[in-house]
């Protein structure tokens, strides 16, 4: 395969109380050391003005967070096969390289494990069920393709989708 056949994809956006882009070059270079394999770092996206919010448990507030620009993983990676972190992820070994094994459009997690919280099957009571983006893996393909058109289309008419699946 072609050197840019696989690669890792990030995404970062700096706030005024967090530089998660040196977090991303950080974890990134990891990534590859334990993957071997190069990566890119998205910076600057569609409506990358858009804020959510996060739980600061340093300053015990809630803090700015840019995280809404996935769906454009798909158009921007340079990768036929992409696998993408959050910023803070850290890859301590090569255990994901077993993904590429696999048949495949793309990976999504389903099940979430955390110490001190316990999340719900579903988005809502009646709704869809929760899958999580920490990290996930696609291939360029027409199936992939449409998936991420479908989040797109979702992401930009959320308040539509999210009455109709019910999701809280």
């Amino acid at each position: 395969k072609l050197e840019k056949a696989r690669g890792i994809l990030a995404f970062a956006f700096n706030t005024d109380t967090t530089d998660y882009v040196s977090i991303a070059n950080k974890t990134l270079k990891l990534a590859s050391q334990k993957l071997n394999l190069p990566y890119t770092l998205i910076t600057e996206t569609y409506d990358s003005n858009f804020y959510n919010s996060r739980f600061d448990i340093d300053s015990n507030t809630f803090v700015n967070w840019r995280n809404f620009n996935r769906f454009s993983a798909y158009e921007l990676s340079p990768y036929d096969e992409t696998i993408v972190i959050d910023v803070d992820y850290v890859i301590v070994d090569n255990a994901l390289l077993k993904i590429f094994d696999l048949d495949w459009d793309y990976l999504l997690q389903r099940n979430s494990h955390a110490l001190t919280a316990n999340w719900p099957k579903l988005m809502g009571n009646l709704s869809l069920p929760y899958v999580w983006a920490t990290v996930f893996a696609f291939r360029k393909t027409d199936n992939a393709s449409l998936f991420f058109k479908l989040i797109k289309r979702i992401q930009e008419n959320y308040y539509y989708y999210r009455a109709l699946f019910n999701i809280q």
